[in-house]
């Protein structure tokens, strides 16, 4: 998929970041019983994700890149919430 057509090249100034809403059959692993009882968090700042929509994140820290780099590895999910204040 070309994704130059959504957010353009990087020498271009964007005012606002597109969302992209997955179609039904796009979404995966969204079964109750498929969710765990337990979920490492990624906390976010200055950013709120919905459900259904693909929106790139940057992850800084060296927990949460450790989170994101074995959840992704073992194909398993993990927790997304607004940090308010740091």
């Amino acid at each position: 998929m070309d994704f130059t057509k959504y957010f353009g090249t990087p020498e271009e100034e964007m005012e606002f970041m597109p969302i992209i809403p997955l179609n039904e059959d796009g979404n995966e692993n969204t079964d109750e019983q498929d969710i765990p009882t337990e979920l490492p968090l990624l906390p976010l700042r200055n950013t709120v994700l919905f459900p259904g929509v693909v929106l790139p994140i940057t992850v800084g820290r060296d927990k949460s890149i450790k989170a994101v780099t074995d959840a992704y590895k073992s194909d398993k999910l993990i927790g997304v919430v607004s940090q308010k204040d740091s």
